[in-house]
């Protein structure tokens, strides 16, 4: 009885194994290739996110590039007003001086 429980569990695990070793092997070798695509892939949407933020910083720094210049022509056209009416007022001034004073 001992020889043949033993025998009888050899066979069994050599049709276990007959089945399982390929079935792992494939199993391994399809888990092999599909990290590699997965890592190909994870590659190229980090080029395309690359790409897409490079882009966009570009269209910020011209925006900033933007927003700079626009300040300071807001601010050199204040200044400019500001001496304009300065001038103004004060020929404004001038004139209603003269104006009292021959009177």
């Amino acid at each position: 009885m001992g020889d043949n429980t033993w025998e009888t569990l050899k066979d069994t695990l050599n049709i276990i194994g007959t089945f399982l070793f390929p079935v792992i092997a494939w199993m391994f070798y399809t888990i092999f290739n599909h990290s590699r695509k997965i890592v190909m892939l994870e590659q190229k949407m980090n080029e395309s996110i690359d790409r897409r933020l490079d882009n966009l910083e570009g269209k910020f720094d011209s925006l900033d590039q933007k927003f700079d210049h626009l300040q300071t022509s807001i601010q050199e056209n204040r200044l400019q007003i500001q001496e304009s009416m300065e001038e103004k007022f004060g020929m404004v001034l001038t004139e209603i001086r003269k104006n009292s004073n021959d009177d």
